[in-house]
Parts: C-alpha cells; sequence; structure tokens
C-alpha cells in the first residue's frame, strides 16, 4: 500500500511518493525471491461466489515502510511498519473461464469493482495514517477473482504467455522497469486529500 503526497509534486507533476507499505522479500526456502505477499488466515477472508462479493479484512499486519517503490525493489532501508485494512468487491463486469493447457491451468473468474479503506503506523517515526471510510471512495475496477478448477493453481488474473526465465541478476532490473501498476485493488485519494492510495 503506497501513500503520495499531492502537496509535493515530482519533476512531471505527480505526487510525489512518501510511503511504501509491504511484507519485503522472501530471503529462503521454496518461495525464495517472492516480494510484496504475505500469509492472510482464511478467516480474514469471505467469499460468496453465488452472490459475487467477497471481503478481506486484516488487523495490524506486520510490514515494512520502504518509503519508495525503487527503494522496495531493490529491497533498500525501510522501517518497521503496520498496516490494517478492508476491502470489499461486489458488482459483476464479467465472468471468464480460462483454460490454457500449454501452462496446465485453468479458473473461472469473476471481474468486479472494489472499495477499500486502510490505516498504517509506523512506531519508530510515530508517523501514522487513516484513509476515509470505504463508503468515500470511489469503486475501481478490481481485476479477476478466480476459483480455480481442481488441481490447478490459483492466480488473481488470467495467465500471460509465458516468458522465458531470466537469469536472477535481471530479475530486478526487470521488476524496476515494468509500467504494470503494483496492486489490481486501487483506490483513488481520499476525500480528505491528505494522501493517495494505491
Amino acid at each position: 500500500m503506497d501513500l503520495f503526497d499531492p502537496g509535493q509534486l515530482d519533476p512531471a507533476g505527480n505526487p510525489t511518493q512518501i510511503h511504501d507499505f509491504n511484507p519485503g522479500t522472501i530471503d529462503s526456502g521454496p518461495a525464495e525471491g517472492l516480494f510484496w505477499t504475505m500469509h492472510i488466515p482464511a478467516h480474514d477472508v469471505h467469499v460468496d461466489l453465488e452472490r459475487a462479493t467477497a471481503t478481506m479484512r486484516v488487523k495490524n499486519a506486520d510490514v515494512e515502510d520502504y518509503h519508495t517503490l525503487k527503494n522496495a525493489l531493490l529491497d533498500g532501508p525501510s522501517d518497521p511498519a503496520s498496516v490494517s485494512f478492508l476491502i470489499r468487491w461486489q458488482g459483476v463486469k464479467a465472468r471468464v473461464e480460462v483454460h490454457d493447457l500449454e501452462l496446465g491451468f485453468a479458473g473461472r473468474f469473476i471481474e468486479d469493482s472494489a472499495t477499500v479503506e486502510w490505516s498504517a503506523r509506523v512506531p519508530s517515526t510515530g508517523f501514522s495514517f487513516r484513509s476515509d471510510p470505504a463508503t468515500t471512495s470511489r469503486p475501481r475496477s478490481s481485476g479477476r477473482r478466480g476459483c480455480p478448477q481442481p488441481g490447478s493453481a490459483s492466480a488473481p488474473t488470467p495467465p500471460r504467455p509465458p516468458r522465458p526465465p531470466l537469469p536472477r541478476s535481471a530479475r530486478s532490473e526487470t521488476a524496476s522497469s515494468s509500467t504494470e501498476p503494483p496492486s489490481t485493488t486501487t483506490a483513488g485519494c481520499d476525500g480528505a486529500r491528505r494522501g493517495c492510495v494505491i
């Protein structure tokens, strides 16, 4: 979760990023190198596929504040932090089935809208932030939420065409040059204009 200051503009005229909250990169084991991913207990997520709704409520998750995306991608210096958030998905825009025999992937997906409210705290600096309530957030397309077929992998969006694997040394360079947004769930500037959330 990122926080921007609309009162500070970069040379291109965009709000300056002042906080980048994420769980960092896994350093060892079979998931080594996996980043921006964390375990969320099953009881924090409620899904009703019949009604095409879902809720994710997380309280005081341990993360790091890397302050900028570039610093986060480089796994640079960070401050211990915690975040809490409530995300609600609803409103079917499309239902999509994906079958990719080459990649061994199949799934049924619902494309809908999401609203979010969240808060963050950085104890070492005394910084804290609380967004306006989700009722004030503007729903945005949240991508696709999946119901994987038996024996398949789960993914938030349909798979992309396969790419050749990169050597480990090239992975961080490729990630830092990506033009894709870091998350499929977004909420715009909060109503009080204290900051922008992505």
